[in-house]
């Protein structure tokens, strides 16, 4: 498949307690340097990658992974990360253009899809792995204030669903039509029209909706700004609650601009989904109210403006989040990226058993680097990765090692 640029433009752009003592006693202090080159301490490990990491995620079958890069010399990158023994190592970095976000890799492990600035990149995983010049194969390239920052795939390798950040759109590529034709204008269906910003993107386990996130709620959702006195960062700041947003997939693939279901005030800024296994929870990180904001799916198709059944208190700015341990547990990335983006931060891991205890949901805290981003977890479920966008670094955490 030859590399084909095509324009497509948008409107807008936790096991005793000994263990714990022990592993907390191993961490670096969050108020210390970032860690500056690959090392190891306990239960968490860094390692070095050429620029700051946006986004991680593994190859199926857990031998690789892909860490997208911003402000690398190159512009954007891939760094491919190998496991020797128990160790990761840096193999190399590929350009990908524009600075690199979000990342996905279809289900059988062939096309490694990056969110590139202004668009996606599409790789070919055996040959980006293999070394081979050829690797990718494509671009497809949205008007310049599109800020396409997430992807997601289908379940059934189908379609991939982009969240363009400043054109308040997801758009819905066909695979199928790449497979077929290379990148071109004909693969791009649609796009969905959503709130402002919108960033996280998460399936039903059954495939059937995705849930998005919108940074803030436009005024045609006539909802009521209100002053924000939870956030610190925000205080005294008159803002609208940004929208969780309920997404039919079978009929954004082929009508997109109609396929939003329903859509509820998910918290100040809230930028990251995650589901729980079974699909009937959806978890927010609400940014500038420092909390995960919980939601009942079922409810949110019957009475949305009522779904939602608690919310817990974590870090400063959460980001990233993850549902682990089958769904026992929840994990979020603590960014502090208003008040000390530089500074190591920390993670919040919360017993989703004890949601309405709110504060005392979260049963630890995990240290992190600067402005720790997104999170994801290998295949085998045994080690959390996280990027820490300002340290310059990809962190492991042994999930076994958690409370």
């Amino acid at each position: 498949m030859p590399v084909t640029t095509t324009r497509f433009a948008l409107a807008r752009n936790m096991i005793s307690l000994l263990a714990v003592i022990a592993l907390v006693a191993s961490w670096p202090s969050a108020s210390s340097a970032a860690p500056q080159a690959t090392r190891q301490s306990g239960a968490v490990s860094y390692l070095t990658v050429p620029a700051n990491p946006f986004s991680a995620i593994s190859s199926p079958d857990g031998q690789w992974i892909f860490v997208s890069l911003n402000g690398w010399s190159k512009g954007g990158g891939i760094s491919l990360l190998h496991q020797t023994a128990s160790q990761w190592s840096l193999v190399r970095t590929v350009a990908c253009g524009a600075g690199a976000a979000g990342l996905a890799v279809t289900h059988d492990g062939k096309m490694l899809i990056a969110a590139v600035g202004d668009g996606v990149a599409v790789f070919d995983v055996l040959k980006l792995t293999s070394g081979q010049s050829s690797a990718l194969l494509g671009t497809v390239t949205e008007d310049d204030r599109a800020g396409t920052v997430y992807d997601a795939i289908t379940p059934d390798d189908r379609f991939v669903f982009v969240s363009d950040e400043g054109a308040e759109a997801v758009t819905v590529i066909d695979l199928d039509t790449v497979r077929r034709q290379g990148v071109s204008p004909a693969a791009v269906v649609g796009r969905i029209p959503v709130g402002l910003g919108p960033v996280g993107l998460a399936f039903s386990p059954d495939g059937r909706y995705l849930y998005s996130t919108g940074e803030s709620a436009p005024a045609s959702y006539g909802w009521q700004a209100v002053r924000n006195t939870q956030a610190p960062v925000v205080v005294g700041r008159t803002a609208i609650e940004g929208p969780l947003i309920v997404i039919d997939v079978r009929k954004a693939e082929i009508d997109p601009a109609n396929a939003v279901v329903c859509k509820t005030p998910a918290g100040y800024c809230p930028v990251r989904v995650a589901v729980s296994p079974d699909g009937n929870t959806a978890y927010v990180t609400a940014r500038d109210s420092n909390t995960v904001n919980v939601f009942d799916t079922r409810k949110l198709l019957t009475d949305p403006l009522h779904a939602q059944i608690g919310a817990v208190p974590v870090g400063a700015a959460p980001v990233g989040i993850i549902v682990v341990d089958g769904g026992k547990r929840l994990i979020t990335a603590n960014s502090n990226r208003y008040d000390h983006p530089n500074q190591n931060q920390t993670l919040s891991v919360v017993d989703t058993a004890r949601i309405s205890s709110r504060a005392k949901a979260v049963l630890t805290t995990v240290p992190a680097g600067a402005f720790p981003r997104e999170l994801h977890v290998t295949p085998n479920g045994k080690t959390l990765i996280v990027t820490n966008f300002s340290s310059g670094t990809v962190e492991f955490v042994d999930l076994a090692s958690l409370p």
